[in-house]
């Protein structure tokens, strides 16, 4: 069975899916779990962007760690109960944790699984917790779904026996999904793989073919891992942003001062040259060039008069926004100038896979100077390989 889960995510932020069609599915790209941690702490992804998270056998029981210790939190309304379950799984957390808010012991909790050692100490805890000896054999002997929802059922109190057959339809069919989330939850510490593999299959031929109940088991472990690690240290990623903007606009005003100083000179001289030979035109290196921009859609214009002055002509796309028109511009494009710090990463990477390293240059500053730079390194990557140099 493949673990994956529909996320949509920026920085900072993360929703776990649950209703998106598979043709969604299958068109989202698929990323590891340490990827879309370092994505979620890149400032640079401000608008919401899908994908599917692949999750490892490993990871997933971690996760189901954390599941643990959430239906614990959700249950019981005493602290205490929380601490005693975070001792029963091998740690334990401050007095002043466990005199504090509810919310604030779980975040305690989660901290200190962050730990490896402490979650690898929890996991074989969990697995001795999980299983006791009948419901191994329950798990061997029964073949399919029913017959062991049966047996686990007759496990509970006569009281909940009761209830059960006294519930409506939909009451029991809430009562199997929860017991299903609960072998879903546990089943991952079963030291059997073709048991794993074999009860993955008859939950989701019984229950779970569009492996709905299988995401909701996980999605708020999987929520809360993700909020936590992808908000890690948010003060330090803080300032260390405010220094690099900073930083940025230093030399954005230092590039602005001399681009001034720069077109001033270039005028006067432009015109003593044109009135002593008029007849001369400066050289125009991209004749007949299609060249496309991403991103910086302010200096959109300033771009263009670049390129135009060069001889080419200039194909613009936002680099966030949504452009039903990239394929065509993408293909009719003789070269790429990609400002990174301006354009979604997921587009980029789309992008780049259909360009060749000389049609493409990355422009890792915005600005009419960097630009220029740009525009200057693609004339010579364009004209390298027309010669078959490159």
């Amino acid at each position: 069975m493949e673990y994956r889960f529909p996320v949509t995510f920026r920085y900072q932020e993360v929703r776990i899916e649950n209703g998106w069609d598979e043709a969604t599915i299958r068109q989202s790209p698929v990323v590891s779990l340490e990827d879309l941690v370092e994505w979620m702490r890149e400032p640079d992804f401000t608008e919401w962007e899908k994908t599917v998270l692949d999750v490892t056998f490993d990871e997933l029981q971690g996760l189901s760690v954390w599941t643990f210790l959430i239906q614990i939190w959700a249950r019981e309304k005493n602290p205490r109960m929380l601490a005693q379950a975070a001792f029963q799984l091998g740690f334990s957390v401050r007095q002043k944790d466990r005199e504090g808010h509810r919310s604030r012991l779980l975040h305690r909790c989660f901290k200190e699984l962050l730990k490896p050692a402490t979650l690898r100490r929890a996991v074989e805890r969990q697995r001795t917790l999980c299983y006791s000896a009948q419901l191994r054999r329950d798990m061997k002997a029964c073949q399919h779904w029913t017959e062991l929802f049966g047996r686990i059922l007759a496990s509970y109190p006569t009281s909940v026996q009761r209830d059960f057959e006294r519930a409506e339809a939909s009451e029991k069919q809430a009562i199997e999904r929860e017991t299903a989330r609960y072998v879903y939850s546990i089943l991952v510490y079963h030291d059997d793989q073709e048991t794993i593999a074999f009860w993955e299959t008859r939950l989701q031929e019984a229950l779970d073919s569009d492996g709905t109940i299988f995401r909701e088991t996980y999605a708020d472990a999987l929520y809360h891992f993700l909020h936590v690690m992808g908000t890690a240290d948010i003060e330090r990623v803080e300032q260390a942003e405010t220094e690099r903007l900073r930083e940025e606009n230093r030399v954005l005003r230092e590039e602005n001062a001399y681009l001034l100083g720069f077109l001033t000179q270039s005028s006067q001289a432009f015109s003593k040259v044109e009135k002593e030979t008029p007849s001369r035109l400066p050289e125009k290196t991209l004749q007949g060039k299609r060249i496309l921009v991403v991103g910086d859609e302010g200096h959109a214009p300033a771009y263009r008069t670049i390129l135009e002055r060069m001889g080419a002509s200039m194909d613009f796309l936002p680099g966030f926004d949504k452009d039903r028109q990239l394929a065509s511009k993408l293909s009719g494009a003789d070269g790429m100038v990609f400002l990174t710090a301006y354009a979604s990463h997921l587009k980029f990477y789309a992008m780049k896979a259909a360009k060749t390293k000389e049609t493409c240059v990355l422009v890792h500053q915005a600005g009419l100077g960097e630009c220029a730079k740009g525009v200057a390194e693609l004339c010579e990557r364009l004209s390298a390989s027309a010669s078959g140099e490159m």
